[in-house]
């Protein structure tokens, strides 16, 4: 490591931000010391690369006390101030970067993805997994910062690529925060915020201060999904003995009646309770692009013990019903209030609560709302880890 007090990098840095010393490893350490209590830069730590070097001066530019969101994990912290420092305040003007600077940053950037993906095949990580996705979401901001380029996001999933268009969206509009929980809730999901102890206020302590400053990021609010009534439809309707767990046997307690009226007499004229498979919990997309309401009642026949749901929506409220549960169902099927898929968010958020088996019938088009394609990313993550079932409806039915 050598210090360094009068640098390029340390005369980009504004007077108004403090004077600090440049320390330069010889490794791959990078960060920027931002004092909370007054916003001066004290430290900044780099390697010897070009990329880093950059980062970091925009970091002592540009990030203050206040911009690092609190209550997610600091990766995310880390990645979204990252990204937006890279989206907003690269140095040069999009396409106006030195050539020598524009590719040294681009082979950094490849070398990068390039390792994540080593790991993928050595079975150390996932496609899904947060490692590909934070490498390939850093990649495009830096390369948009740069040339205004898309490269790397074309090594993701279709449904991964579409979230971080959205989360670099949000993260372009200011809504830092919004991209910051979708993020965390998409890969961190068991992240809970940390509890103060009690009789302390929501002041930083020093030690709390010294890397890049913490405190709650003000900028604008991102849309709020709409609303979605869960109603309960009233079951009056038995399932048939033949389709709640029950078969026809040869011998049993109980006559199935209808054989008695056959011209000849079967021997199979008893009813004896069968196995029961998992009753688990169907949830069924009843958007506009889903077809008719009429393929709740086959699913209701083939699984008379599910709980089987339905749901749509209009533009500003959806609405979900409990068609069938326990062998009983609803005797109508009650339409939604519109055709939209708006809700498909809370929707699957109430099929994650219910039991085991969880079977989702969708198109996967979901749209409409400001976390679509969040939930979109999301449902190919609890289908790849097992937690539920995908059936395409149109394959189902040949719609």
């Amino acid at each position: 490591m050598t210090m360094r007090t009068n640098t390029l990098l340390v005369a980009a840095i504004p007077q108004s931000r403090g004077n600090p010393t440049h320390y330069e490893h010889l490794d791959d350490t990078a960060f920027t010391n931002i004092d909370t209590r007054n916003g001066k830069v004290t430290e900044v730590h780099t390697p010897q690369d070009a990329l880093r070097r950059i980062h970091e001066a925009m970091h002592a530019r540009h990030t203050k006390p206040g911009d690092m969101i609190d209550n997610v994990p600091d990766v995310v912290a880390q990645i979204v101030e990252d990204c937006r420092l890279h989206l907003r305040h690269w140095p040069w003007s999009r396409g106006k970067s030195p050539a020598s600077i524009a590719g040294e940053v681009a082979a950094f950037c490849e070398q990068s993805i390039a390792r994540i993906e080593t790991q993928i095949t050595e079975k150390k990580t996932t496609l899904h997994g947060w490692p590909m996705f934070a490498e390939t979401l850093r990649a495009y901001s830096v390369m948009s910062g740069v040339a205004g380029s898309s490269m790397h996001l074309s090594r993701l999933p279709t449904a991964s690529r579409r979230f971080a268009l959205s989360c670099i969206e949000k993260i372009n509009q200011g809504c830092c925060e919004e991209a910051a929980r979708e993020i965390t809730a998409m890969f961190f999901p068991e992240h809970k915020p940390p509890e103060l102890p009690k009789g302390e206020g929501k002041g930083k302590s020093k030690k709390e201060g010294e890397r890049r400053g913490r405190g709650k990021r003000k900028g604008p609010v991102a849309p709020r999904v709409p609303p979605m009534d869960i109603i309960d439809l009233p079951k009056t309707e038995r399932c048939a003995a033949e389709e709640a767990g029950h078969r026809i046997a040869t011998s049993g307690a109980r006559i199935y009646r209808p054989a008695l009226r056959r011209p000849t007499l079967s021997p199979r004229m008893f009813v004896r309770q069968g196995y029961n498979e998992p009753a688990g919990t169907v949830l069924i997309d009843a958007s506009g692009s889903m077809g008719e309401l009429d393929y709740i009642y086959k699913k209701m026949r083939e699984q008379p013990q599910a709980t089987i749901a339905y749901y749509g929506a209009i533009y500003n409220r959806g609405e979900l019903f409990i068609y069938a549960k326990d062998g009983w169902r609803a005797a109508t099927i009650q339409k939604p209030i519109g055709c939209h898929n708006v809700v498909d968010g809370q929707a699957l958020d109430w099929l994650m609560r219910q039991d085991a088996p969880r079977t989702f019938i969708t198109d996967r088009q979901f749209c409409g709302a400001p976390d679509s394609q969040f939930q979109i990313q999301r449902l190919d993550m609890l289908e790849a880890r097992g937690e539920l079932t995908v059936e395409n409806y149109k394959a189902e039915t040949g719609a």
